[in-house]
């Protein structure tokens, strides 16, 4: 797997606001990352979503080799479901 990752390193490299930084809960890691080619795609659990980022629970449950990276658009990602959201919506009603 890391020689299929590495082949898809594609630089300058991230010019924004990097995710896995530094955080009162993680300050010991190393936050290095690659950006890579999107020519990979996974499906994803996660447990929250804001900001437009993953947080918190998210795993990776499998490979799409069905789905082309163009299919994949971060409008596509639901606010409810097995996560913490629904879990809200169910109790305040």
């Amino acid at each position: 797997m890391a020689r299929k990752l590495e082949a898809l390193v594609q630089p300058p490299g991230f010019t924004g606001r990097a995710p896995g930084g530094l955080s009162r809960w993680s300050t010991k890691h190393s936050t290095e990352w690659q950006p890579l080619k999107p020519e990979l795609v996974v499906e994803v659990s996660f447990d929250h979503f804001t900001g437009g980022r993953f947080r918190h629970g998210t795993k990776l449950l499998r490979w799409r080799p069905d789905k082309r990276p163009d299919q994949c658009r971060m409008e596509q990602v639901a606010p409810t479901g097995k996560g913490s959201m629904s879990l809200l919506a169910l109790t305040s009603g």
